[in-house]
């Protein structure tokens, strides 16, 4: 059931404000939406009750256009929830299923998701619990509706240290595979040495590291390749299959079957490669 809150007694804080960005156009048709026809109560924020503290988990762009409007009061549904993990838990799968996204945008959705859920929540665990053997990243695959692939490419951005990448990926200018080639293809800072003895043997072991690891970078490039690859063949797998049963000619359907037994081995290629680099 609804209830009309106070704008003003209602918080937005993260992790759930850090979901979706709130973007321009959305909010401004929201806006005049409201100032014409009113805030439809259909849509409510879905708030947390947290003590006295009432937490907008799930309508902060409704919210803003609410503001704007000039609106005092909104429609909003009280939800309980044991902690914060499992509000935020509630406030993916409530975003999740309801948005169409392009490939930079599911990017930016699975980067701020991570963020998100690898944000220590207050006062509760900093990580989810034993679930039936399966890894971190599998339970926020499953949590997001992404594959655990996407999941690690975004860990990976998200530990990598360059915020500009970070932040092209959250506004959804950049997919996670562009991200992880462009932080490989930036060249290594240049460490600066004084002009002394100690300096100078300091430069030649750190260069004697660096030719010694080029190897392993190469490597690891050439797994980022095979990995982007596998990328395509999973989304080219499930183009080819949806006309696997529609096709009567001999000739297509032979060419159909060694396409995608090319795309199942390039798939697994990139898998074992993956598990190979421990990542």
């Amino acid at each position: 059931m609804s209830l009309a809150i106070g704008r003003d007694q209602l918080t937005t804080r993260a992790p759930f404000s850090m979901l979706f960005p709130i973007e321009q156009l959305t909010l401004e048709a929201i806006t005049k939406s409201i100032r014409d026809h009113g805030f439809d109560w259909e849509r409510p924020l879905m708030v947390w009750k947290n003590g006295d503290e009432l937490v907008v988990i799930d309508g902060h762009t409704r919210l803003d256009a609410a503001r704007k409007a000039r609106l005092k009061e909104v429609p909003c549904v009280l939800r309980k929830f044991p902690d914060e993990r499992a509000a935020l838990d509630y406030a993916i799968r409530e975003q999740r299923d309801r948005r169409n996204m392009s490939r930079e945008q599911q990017a930016a959705y699975v980067l701020r998701v991570v963020e998100a859920l690898d944000r220590p929540a207050q006062g509760e665990r900093t990580d989810f619990p034993p679930d039936g053997g399966k890894s971190g990243a599998e339970r926020t695959a499953e949590l997001a509706g992404t594959s655990v692939r996407q999941v690690e490419r975004a860990r990976r951005v998200k530990g990598s240290g360059d915020e500009q990448v970070k932040q092209a990926v959250r506004n959804g200018k950049l997919t996670l595979a562009k991200a992880e080639r462009e932080i490989a293809a930036k060249p290594a800072e240049r460490k600066s040495y004084p002009f002394t003895p100690d300096g100078i043997d300091q430069m030649a072991a750190d260069l004697q590291e660096e030719k010694a690891t080029a190897k392993d970078k190469e490597e690891d490039m050439n797994v980022v390749v095979l990995e982007n690859l596998g990328e395509a063949a999973d989304d080219a797998l499930i183009r080819l299959r949806r006309y696997e049963n529609e096709v009567d000619d001999v000739d297509v359907v032979a060419w159909l079957t060694c396409a995608l037994d090319a795309l199942d081995r390039l798939v697994a290629a990139a898998e074992t490669a993956r598990v190979g680099r421990g990542g």
